[in-house]
């Protein structure tokens, strides 16, 4: 059910980056699904550069704002003051 689930969403929108992941994530662990199978399902999706791109971009956001609440964090534990 999720695999068609994800497939129907990449199908209504190509560049929906989570459904992408999330479909090769699922197809890796699904027990049907032979190694052959799965690795066409990759070829296929990764010529689709948008969706890769946005998961980049995605991650590089998320990164750089754990490292700014960390650096937050430990500079207010050593006094610093933001005021």
């Amino acid at each position: 059910a999720a695999v068609a689930s994800y497939r129907r969403a990449l199908a209504i929108n190509p560049d929906y980056a989570r459904a992408y992941n999330n479909l090769l994530f699922t197809l890796n662990y699904h027990p049907d699904k032979s190694g052959e199978e799965i690795y066409a399902a990759e070829a296929y999706l990764s010529r689709a550069t948008a969706p890769q791109a946005r998961l980049l971009t995605q991650d590089t956001l998320r990164t750089v704002v754990i490292v700014a609440i960390v650096a937050i964090t430990v500079l207010g534990f050593f006094g610093f003051r933001f005021t």
